[in-house]
């Protein structure tokens, strides 16, 4: 026990001592009325300057409304959307930050709303009768969106990438809508699995007091087609969230490390984070299937399809981008690290994690470099001799046609997944084809082999690019 927890206890033990009837009338009569008044008016002061500007503010009141009740009709979706409410101030993130002011105020915003964190939040019976309410008017449009998939978008609608039909009707917002795309007959089977999924994600986390973690109420839609087909979508709760894109979630979480107020959240919110997938086995850690809520403090589950083991989710997805280390910062890959072996010793004391760590080590490395250099994120690769230095002729033409495309990319700002100076490079569609040397097909083969095995690793070594993704059919992602 800590001296202070000692302190307090002796200080209450006194207080609560029996004392003698004589002394307790001392007490009694022996009243100092000026130290009473004086402290009765430095708590009337304290409450004055706590709840005054309170009072004051509009936005106190606006962010602390009822949740509508659905007795009341749904004449208006917008205003009656029975959506999650947050106490504090939204968070008014601007990504990327301009300035070292806005970044702090950024980061006070999140700590003042950490101090004054409350959440109202629909239940599931009103969520679910909320939808079930506006069906009559949406089915239609709902069915036709649905058979049509992504590839014929339709008027009226807001599509999310995605390689299933995920949309919102711009006369139901608030609600995103999901399918398999395209249509096919097992869709009541997509919708009820992913229904029960966030039933069962929503049960844990109330069961293991995880409230960094927040689960969409969703509920099954079953409409019939033009055909009188029976359709199966899941309609789910579409909550105020940042970090949907890859860059926006580590820039957030990039913000969050750079405050020491702040670290203890961002690696409370983990660690619950990692106890659900312990519990469920979610593998598919993208960006934008954990991304951070408008507050700035909890973390969204939008994705729970993807079941696998943790050693996928965290470490091992077979796409890149998909694990939660792609996302991290140095100081949280120590910590998770250190957390996943004391935690769970048994399955992860003689884990290789300097092995999956490397990647994303050697890009922040990068990044420091960048810095370092004091380049812009267009100015292109100088060339120099240098650079070819130990390459035949042929490797020669391979490598300067690379580093082209990569300056031409560069001085355009085309950077994948906006982030800069990392580059995609399309194999077939980017570089240069080798017609009439031995064979057009043949040539390629050869070119990418090359590439691969001699020129990526020699401009390595030339400190010309710095870290390299093998995106598959996609082409190679290089930092440069």
């Amino acid at each position: 026990m800590s001296v202070l927890g000692e302190n307090k206890i002796n200080a209450l033990q006194q207080i609560f001592q029996k004392e003698p009837e004589s002394k307790k009338e001392t007490y009694r009569w022996n009243i100092n009325w000026k130290k009473v008044t004086a402290v009765g008016l430095v708590g009337l002061t304290l409450i004055a300057a706590i709840f005054l500007p309170l009072l004051l503010n509009p936005a106190y009141f606006a962010s602390h409304q009822k949740l509508p009740s659905l007795s009341d009709g749904h004449a208006s979706v917008q205003t009656k959307c029975p959506m999650l409410q947050f106490s504090s101030d939204v968070l008014p993130l601007a990504l990327p930050f301009t300035s070292e002011s806005i970044e702090q105020e950024c980061q006070e915003r999140i700590f003042k709303n950490e101090q004054q964190r409350t959440l109202q939040k629909p239940s599931q019976k009103e969520w679910e009768a909320f939808v079930s309410s506006q069906l009559n008017v949406h089915s239609a449009m709902i069915a036709k969106v649905a058979i049509n998939g992504q590839a014929n978008p339709v008027d009226g609608v807001h599509y999310f990438t995605s390689e299933e039909t995920v949309f919102e009707l711009s006369d139901f917002p608030g609600t995103i809508f999901k399918t398999a795309s395209p249509y096919q007959h097992n869709s009541k089977f997509y919708a009820e699995n992913r229904h029960r999924l966030s039933l069962k994600a929503q049960k844990i986390c109330q069961e293991e007091h995880l409230d960094r973690l927040r689960v969409p109420r969703t509920a099954l839609v079953p409409i019939k087609g033009a055909d009188g087909e029976e359709i199966w979508l899941v309609a789910e709760e579409k909550l105020p969230i940042i970090g949907g894109k890859f860059a926006e979630f580590r820039q957030h979480l990039k913000l969050m490390n750079g405050d020491l107020r702040l670290q203890t959240i961002v690696d409370e919110t983990f660690a619950q984070l990692l106890h659900f997938i312990h519990l469920t086995h979610l593998s598919d850690l993208k960006a934008n299937n954990i991304p951070f809520l408008s507050n700035g403090l909890e973390i969204c589950l939008v994705d729970l399809n993807v079941i696998s083991n943790p050693r996928v989710g965290l470490y091992e997805f077979p796409q890149s981008e998909h694990s939660l280390i792609d996302f991290l910062e140095e100081r949280n890959i120590i910590w998770l690290r250190e957390f996943l072996k004391q935690r769970w010793p048994d399955e992860w004391e003689n884990y290789d994690f300097s092995r999956v760590e490397k990647p994303r080590l050697e890009k922040l490395a990068f990044k420091r470099k960048m810095q370092e250099r004091k380049i812009s994120p267009s100015d292109p690769i100088k060339i120099n001799d240098k650079i070819f230095k130990g390459l035949s002729s042929f490797e020669r033409e391979i490598a300067k046609d690379f580093i082209q495309t990569l300056n031409r990319k560069l001085t355009q700002g085309d950077f994948y997944r906006n982030e800069e100076r990392l580059i995609l490079i399309k194999i077939y569609a980017d570089l240069k084809r080798f017609e009439g040397m031995i064979g057009d097909e043949f040539a390629c083969h050869v070119r990418d082999r090359v590439l691969y095995e001699r020129i990526i690793p020699h401009l390595r070594e030339q400190g010309v690019i710095f870290g390299v993704d093998d995106f598959g059919g996609h082409g190679i992602a290089i930092y440069c």
